[in-house]
């Protein structure tokens, strides 16, 4: 047997030796595809043979760029048309062309100070607005207190019969209180009690002329003194009741002071800036401020307006006044200047102005943006007197009329001299809310209408100037 198998195998050692072979070939083939290196390549080449079958399928022709191109433009028309939006929200014209960047000539400099001037009295009127009863308004309801008690006093007299008179021959009495004087009498001084129609009406040289306008037409005349002037006007001594409404002066004043306005405000209620003060041309910088402070509170006036029209025109019984608006007062407005600039550009108020005493600056604002390349940051702040139910909505209303944002609202009690002064609120529940705003303007707008000094200050290099 042992025989056999040596035979077989030197007859067959080839093949066997070639089978021997593959085996072990076979064997190294498996180990080594079981190792990681070569299962990462494997699925090499799987992912790079779907990544070509993916590309077969949507290959990047000329189409699909055209495609992509059209798409691109389209984004850009887009955008632009945005922006050209945005800057024509943005944009606010010069009140006086010709002035900026630089001005003309010096003429154009005193026509931008007296429009200034116009521009907020302007506001106010817009607002339907006034301050509160000023003397001459208590002075003329005094008159009218001794009026209505002088007519009050003849109708009582008329209808008192005198005994000692015959029936059909009855005179009024004129009845007399000790220790205050009646027409005609003098106090020291050569002063009268009640006083003339001409001292009190603003006859030439009287106490009142022109302080109010008369009630006969023309600015101030012919008033009331002009029409009684020379009239033998019978005085009747009469005692007022101080504890009357009716008879308290001040408080009509108030009254007739607020059912004539629809809002609490007057040239004290806005940033004022010194150049009303001056008698020289402002500098370009000082114009400047005074141009864009105003533009800001033109927008505030104009919320504001919207606002209390709305409310307006819901009044179907009676005329709409104050007691009606949600905005019952603008007790101040402060501009404090631009935020992120290389030196303070703070904006001054005329001496003596509401406010002014807010020298250190606006409060920090939680969004921390300075003026970049984009747009300049500018803070204001406004305190009004407003309905409690309606804050909101003046907030929303002031953001909308230009890129302002709302970044800080402070409550205070009314102040109570606020009603000795004369203010009239209404029933509403109201309350004094300080509003902090920041407003965004565009440099692509008013870059190059900026004097060279704001530029400077604001580290702005207009295109092609070299500074």
């Amino acid at each position: 047997m042992w025989n056999n198998i040596v035979s077989f195998v030197k007859t067959h050692l080839i093949s066997l030796l070639c089978g021997v072979a593959a085996l072990v070939f076979v064997g190294a083939t498996l180990w080594g595809m079981s190792l990681d290196s070569v299962k990462n390549r494997m699925q090499e080449r799987v992912s790079a043979a779907g990544e070509i079958k993916r590309f077969e399928s949507s290959a990047i022709n000329d189409a699909k760029i055209d495609a992509e191109k059209r798409r691109g433009e389209l984004f850009q028309k887009e955008f632009e048309a945005t922006l050209e939006v945005a800057h024509s929200i943005n944009k606010r014209e010069p009140l006086v062309p010709g002035l900026f960047p630089t001005a003309q000539n010096q003429a154009v400099k005193f026509e931008f100070v007296n429009k200034y001037k116009g521009s907020l009295e302007q506001m106010r009127a817009d607002l339907m607005a006034d301050g509160p009863p000023t003397a001459a308004d208590i002075a003329e309801e005094e008159q009218n207190i001794i009026d209505l008690a002088q007519q009050e006093a003849e109708s009582k007299t008329e209808d008192t019969p005198n005994p000692s008179m015959k029936p059909g021959l009855q005179q009024p009495q004129t009845p007399t209180i000790p220790g205050r004087p009646i027409g005609g009498e003098e106090f020291a001084g050569g002063r009268r009690y009640p006083p003339s129609p001409e001292e009190y009406y603003g006859a030439e040289g009287g106490e009142f002329a022109g302080r109010r306008p008369g009630r006969g037409g023309g600015e101030f005349g012919p008033g009331r003194g002009a029409m009684m002037a020379g009239m033998n006007v019978p005085s009747v001594n009469v005692t007022i009741p101080a504890d009357q409404q009716k008879y308290n002066k001040e408080y009509r004043a108030a009254v007739n002071k607020a059912k004539s306005i629809r809002c609490y405000a007057d040239v004290r209620s806005w940033h004022v800036s010194p150049i009303v003060e001056s008698q020289l041309a402002p500098s370009p910088e000082d114009l400047w401020k005074a141009q864009v402070g105003l533009w800001l509170q033109q927008d505030v006036a104009k919320a504001v307006a919207e606002v209390n029209n709305e409310a307006a025109a819901a009044v179907q019984d009676g005329d709409p006044y104050v007691e009606h608006s949600p905005v019952k007062r603008i007790v101040s407005a402060r501009i404090f200047g631009y935020t992120g600039a290389e030196k303070p550009l703070l904006f001054p108020m005329a001496s003596g102005a509401t406010g002014s005493s807010d020298v250190a600056g606006p409060a920090k604002s939680f969004t921390d943006r300075k003026s970049d390349a984009q747009f300049d940051v500018l803070r204001f702040t406004v305190t009004m007197v407003v309905d409690q139910r309606e804050v909101t909505r003046v907030i929303d209303r002031v953001c909308r009329q230009n890129f302002y944002k709302c970044v800080g609202v402070r409550y205070a009690p009314l102040s109570p001299e606020d009603a000795k002064v004369g203010f009239m609120y209404g029933t509403a529940p109201v309350t004094q809310v300080t509003l902090d705003f920041e407003g965004y303007m565009s440099r692509a707008v008013f870059a190059t209408l900026m004097p060279e000094e704001v530029r400077k200050a604001l580290g702005i290099t207009l295109e092609g100037s070299g500074g």
